[in-house]
């Protein structure tokens, strides 16, 4: 089976996916339709606003199917007779009869070293491990969640610094120059499949809007990697009094010894930091609820009171899920 033949359909949702779109089409894949989420009302008007990958199949001149129901998508999908699915980031499980419709199997991009960090949030939760590496899994799915043979893997270091959607669009490229260099192989019947590994799998879940409250109990690390896996839903988050604050450009000094409860403001050196129960948190930038991003040094000299002031952690709210195409996994 050569590159020319292999009539393929693309599953795709959020902006780091298009791109995979893109290369796709770009190598001489013949991709006969692309299936994305629906479009979804956004801003105050309420109008309805296309995912990244609809845009990108428009421009490309590739038909989109936007099924509300997946039971809907055989139906829509046969007439292609596709013999290959390439599925990134779609934000929905492909139910079997889906599944069954791919002579050669639905490949899938997932943002781990499968069996690590299964589920819908493996970036996110290679970032709140603490993790030093993650990687990329080209994976056939089957009817469990990220479960299928291994294709090949590539693994990739995780800067320090590095926030969860730094990394989803580094290893979005990752992602894609690897699926690129095993298709040929795959299609011709020179690359086999391997089981994943039946020991070591961990599983994900998505992040809720609670996930970005602050607990200054916790130490510097952790909330620095809680942080950076928030980036940039939800959001990293504390109350003054009653107003919510957002903490943005956040770095951390674990090697401060706090002399104050944890959850103090400070000024220090010209910088602002605020003390966990163990090191410190420097902040670059806030934003108080009702205002605007602002450097937070020039905010506590306008803001004298809140010097010394305990910040706090509220009662968390009845959880609330993430936007249906920030998923970084099927």
């Amino acid at each position: 089976m050569d590159i020319p033949r292999t009539k393929l359909v693309f599953f795709g949702t959020p902006a780091f996916a298009a791109g995979t779109l893109e290369a796709l089409v770009g190598a001489g894949y013949p991709v006969v339709a692309v299936v994305t989420a629906p479009d979804r009302p956004r801003g105050r008007s309420g109008a309805p606003v296309a995912p990244p990958v609809k845009l990108a199949a428009e421009r490309l001149g590739i038909p989109v199917l936007q099924p509300g129901k997946l039971s809907t998508l055989p139906d829509l999908v046969r007439p292609q007779e596709p013999l290959l699915g390439v599925l990134f980031a779609y934000g929905r499980i492909l139910p079997p009869q889906v599944l069954q419709m791919f002579p050669h199997g639905i490949l899938n991009i997932h943002p781990s070293l499968l069996p690590r960090h299964r589920g819908p949030a493996p970036v996110v939760g290679a970032i709140l491990d603490g993790s030093a590496t993650t990687g990329v899994t080209i994976m056939i799915l089957d009817d469990q969640m990220d479960h299928g043979p291994i294709l090949g893997q590539q693994r990739v270091t995780i800067a320090p610094e590095e926030t969860a959607q730094q990394l989803t669009s580094r290893l979005a490229e990752v992602g894609t120059t690897l699926l690129l260099s095993l298709l040929p192989r795959y299609v011709s019947g020179a690359l086999h499949p391997h089981p994943q590994p039946a020991a070591g799998a961990t599983v994900t879940r998505e992040l809720r809007r609670e996930d970005g409250a602050i607990v200054w109990e916790r130490s510097a690390r952790d909330l620095y990697n809680q942080y950076r896996a928030c980036d940039p839903w939800p959001g990293f988050y504390t109350w003054l009094g009653s107003r919510r604050l957002k903490l943005l450009d956040v770095g951390l000094d674990d090697a401060v010894s706090p002399v104050r409860k944890p959850g103090i403001l400070q000024a220090a050196d010209g910088k602002v930091v605020i003390s966990a129960a163990a090191g410190a948190l420097v902040i670059g930038r806030l934003q108080l609820e009702g205002g605007v991003p602002i450097e937070a040094s020039a905010w506590l000299r306008g803001h004298p009171d809140a010097r010394g002031a305990r910040l706090r952690t509220p009662q968390p709210p009845a959880p609330t899920r993430s936007p249906a195409d920030d998923s970084g996994t099927a």
